[in-house]
C-alpha cells in the first residue's frame, strides 16, 4: 500500500519540480509546457505497458538519480525542445514501470486510488517546499553551490550576480557589459541601462496630459520607468507587482506605494481612478499574461480611469523582422481596444505603442510640455517624438478580439516564438489549429473503424483520461482570468480535482453502473459549466466544478477495471487520454475556437463514445 503512495508522492514532486524548470527555460510559455507535460504521460504510459521485472529498491534509486540528473540536465541544454522533451523519457518510464510491476498482483483500482492519495500528499509537500525553497537552499551550503553553478548555465557566457527563488517563479539578475539584466522565468524583465524604452513608455504617455497627477503602473518595474514617471512629479504611483521577491532586488522611489498583489486582481477590487494606466508587461507569450490584452482587462481599466484619463500598453514590433502572425497579434490587440475606446492612437518604431482614452494627436503639444516640465532624457527628444507621430498608422484592421474566454492573441505570440525555432513547425501548427475540426472529425471515423470490440473499455478510460485534463486545464485557465492569478489559492483547485478523483474512484469500485452512464453525465456537466461560464462565476462554483471534473475524471477507471485484464493497457490508455488532453485544449482549441467549443468538443468526444459502444 505504501508503495502507490510514494509513488504518487515521487511523481507529482518530481513533475513539478521538472516543469518548473522547462517552464523558467521556455519562459513559461503553454505551448512547451503542454509539449512537455504530453510526453511526460506518454512515456509514463510506454513504462505501463512492458513488461519488464525489476528490484522495487532499484526503481527507488533510479528514480532520485534521474530526477537529479535531469533537473541539471535541463539547465544546461538552454532552448532545446528536442533535448527538453528526451530528458524526462528515463524518469517518467521508471515511473510507469514502477506502477506495472506492482500491480501485478494486486487490484488497479485500488492501486490508483492510493497513487491518488500519494499525489494529494506530495502536493501538500512540494507547496510548501517551493514556499520556503530559498531559505532552504541558502541554509544548506552543498545545495546553494549546486543551485547556483546549475542556474548560470542557463545564461551562457554571461555573470550570474543572483538567482532566487520564490512561490511565483525564478528571478535572475545577469552582468553583461555592466549592465544588470533581470529575468523572471527565463523572461526579459527589465534592464538597469534600458533608459529608451523606459523613457518611450513613460513620457509618451505622461506627456499627453496636461497634469497627470495619480498613475498606475502594472508590471515591469525594472530598468528605470518608476524614476521617469516621479520626474512628472504626479502626487500618487501605484506599483502593482504580484511577486515580492522582485521587489527585494528593485529600488523604489520614495513617491511608489507597492502592492503585492496581481494586477487583473487588483483591477477587480479596486475602486480608485487613475489619471494614467501604465501596462508595462511583456507580450501575451502565455495565457496568463494575455489576460492583460483583452476586452474584459481593458474594460476594467476603462472603470479605472478618470474622464480625461489615458491608458498604455506596448507590443513588440519591428517592420525588419514582423511576420504575419506579429502583424496579426499587433492589429487584433488594436482592434480590441477599439471595441472598448473611442480614442486610440499607436506609436510605431521597433516597439507598438497602444494609447487609449483621451489621447492627445498632436506631437507639439507633447514636445511643449517635454520642455515646460524641464524633463531630462538620454534618447527622447523633439526629433524623436516628430519621427514617431511621422510614423503614426494604425494596422491592417484585423476582425479578431482578444477575450479572456478566447485568447487568440496568446496563439498568434505562439506561433511567432514557434517561428523562432522553426518556421516548417509554426506553419504545419497553424494550419493544423485553423482546421482542427476537419482534423477531428477524421480522427473520429478512423477510430470508429478500428473500434471493433463494442465491450473493450480502453477507449472509454482514454476519453476519460481526457476529458478530465481538458476540465482541469479549463477550471485553471477560468479561475485565472475571472478570479485573479493568486499562485498559492489556485492550489486549491488541483485539491479539489484531486479529492473529486479520490471519490470517484472509490465510488467507481462500489458501483453496479456502467461506464456509459457516467460519460452521459459527463455531456451534461459540459452544459452547466457552459451556463456558469454564460451567467454566473464566483471562486466558490469554480472550486465546486472542479470537485465535480475529478468525480467524472476518476470514476471511470475503476469501472472499466472490473471487466478488464489489461491493468497496464487501462493505466496506459488513461495516461494518453491526459497527454492529448493537456496539449489540445490549452494550445488550441480555447485560443482559437474559445471554451464554448471546448466544452463542445468534450460532449461531443463522450457522446461518440456512447453512440458507437
Amino acid at each position: 500500500m505504501t508503495t502507490f503512495i510514494s509513488l504518487g508522492i515521487i511523481s507529482i514532486i518530481s513533475q513539478t519540480i521538472i516543469a518548473r524548470e522547462l517552464a523558467i527555460t521556455f519562459w513559461g510559455n503553454e505551448f512547451f509546457i503542454g509539449l512537455t507535460l504530453a510526453f511526460w504521460l506518454l512515456f509514463t504510459a510506454l513504462g505501463a505497458i512492458v513488461k519488464i521485472k525489476v528490484n522495487p529498491k532499484l526503481l527507488y534509486v533510479l528514480a532520485g538519480v534521474f530526477l537529479l540528473l535531469e533537473f541539471l540536465f535541463i539547465r544546461h541544454i538552454g532552448q532545446n525542445i528536442i533535448l527538453g522533451i528526451l530528458s524526462i523519457f528515463p524518469l517518467c518510464f521508471i515511473l510507469g514501470l514502477w506502477f506495472k510491476n506492482k500491480t501485478e498482483n494486486f487490484s488497479t483500482s485500488r492501486a490508483y486510488f492510493l497513487e491518488i492519495i500519494g499525489f494529494v500528499i506530495g502536493g501538500i509537500i512540494i507547496a510548501v517546499v517551493l514556499i520556503y525553497s530559498q531559505p532552504i537552499i541558502d541554509s544548506v551550503p552543498f545545495l546553494k553551490k549546486i543551485d547556483s553553478v546549475s542556474a548560470s548555465w542557463r545564461f551562457k557566457n554571461q555573470e550570474l550576480i543572483r538567482s532566487v527563488n520564490s512561490p511565483l517563479g525564478n528571478i535572475a539578475v545577469i552582468k553583461t557589459d555592466g549592465q544588470l539584466n533581470f529575468y523572471g522565468n527565463g523572461v526579459l524583465l527589465g534592464s538597469t541601462k534600458d533608459f529608451e524604452l523606459s523613457e518611450q513608455i513613460a513620457h509618451l504617455t505622461l506627456l499627453q496630459k496636461e497634469n497627470p497627477r495619480d498613475i498606475l503602473l502594472i508590471g515591469g518595474g525594472f530598468g528605470n520607468i518608476l524614476p521617469e514617471i516621479v520626474k512628472h512629479n504626479p502626487e500618487k504611483i501605484v506599483y502593482v507587482e504580484p511577486d515580492p521577491k522582485i521587489i527585494e532586488l528593485m529600488a523604489i522611489p520614495p513617491k511608489v506605494t507597492v502592492i503585492n498583489q496581481d494586477g487583473y486582481y487588483y483591477l477587480n477590487n479596486n475602486q480608485e481612478q487613475f489619471d494614467a494606466i501604465i501596462i508595462n508587461l511583456p507580450n501575451p507569450s502565455t495565457a496568463l499574461i494575455n489576460r492583460f490584452y483583452t476586452k474584459e482587462f481593458f474594460e476594467k481599466l476603462k472603470q479605472n480611469l478618470k474622464d480625461q484619463g489615458i491608458i498604455t500598453t506596448h507590443l513588440l514590433y519591428t517592420e525588419s523582422s514582423a511576420n504575419s502572425d506579429l502583424e496579426t497579434l499587433n492589429s487584433l490587440v488594436l482592434n480590441t481596444l477599439k471595441s472598448v475606446f473611442l480614442e486610440t492612437l499607436v506609436l510605431k518604431d521597433r516597439t507598438s505603442f497602444f494609447f487609449a482614452g483621451a489621447v492627445e494627436n498632436n506631437p507639439d503639444v507633447l514636445i511643449k510640455r517635454l520642455k515646460e516640465r524641464n524633463i531630462e532624457t538620454k534618447f527622447l527628444n523633439e526629433q524623436y517624438i516628430n519621427y514617431l507621430f511621422s510614423q503614426k498608422e494604425d494596422f491592417n484592421q484585423s476582425e479578431l478580439i482578444n477575450e479572456n474566454f478566447r485568447p487568440i492573441a496568446y496563439f498568434y505570440q505562439t506561433l511567432f516564438w514557434l517561428d523562432m525555432f522553426s518556421t516548417n513547425l509554426s506553419r504545419m501548427f497553424k494550419h493544423i489549429a485553423e482546421n482542427f475540426w476537419f482534423v477531428f472529425l477524421a480522427l473520429l471515423m478512423i477510430l470508429t473503424i478500428l473500434h471493433k470490440n463494442k465491450k473493450n473499455p480502453v477507449l472509454a478510460v482514454a476519453i476519460a483520461g481526457f476529458s478530465l485534463m481538458a476540465f482541469e486545464i479549463i477550471i485553471i485557465f477560468v479561475y485565472q482570468t475571472t478570479v485573479g492569478y493568486l499562485f498559492t489559492r489556485i492550489s486549491l483547485l488541483i485539491s479539489a480535482v484531486t479529492l473529486g478523483m479520490a471519490l470517484g474512484l472509490w465510488f467507481g469500485i462500489k458501483t453496479k453502473k456502467g461506464i456509459l452512464n457516467f460519460q452521459f453525465l459527463t455531456i451534461v456537466f459540459c452544459l452547466i459549466f457552459a451556463f456558469f461560464l454564460c451567467f454566473f462565476l464566483n471562486e466558490v462554483i469554480i472550486i465546486a466544478l472542479a470537485a465535480v471534473a475529478g468525480f467524472l475524471g476518476g470514476v471511470i477507471f475503476p469501472i472499466a477495471n472490473k471487466s478488464y485484464v489489461g491493468k497496464g493497457s487501462l493505466y496506459a490508455a488513461d495516461l494518453i487520454g491526459a497527454c492529448l488532453g493537456s496539449i489540445i485544449p490549452s494550445l488550441i482549441l480555447i485560443p482559437v475556437f474559445g471554451l464554448w467549443q471546448t466544452l463542445l468538443f468534450i460532449a461531443i468526444l463522450n457522446f461518440w463514445i456512447i453512440i458507437i459502444s
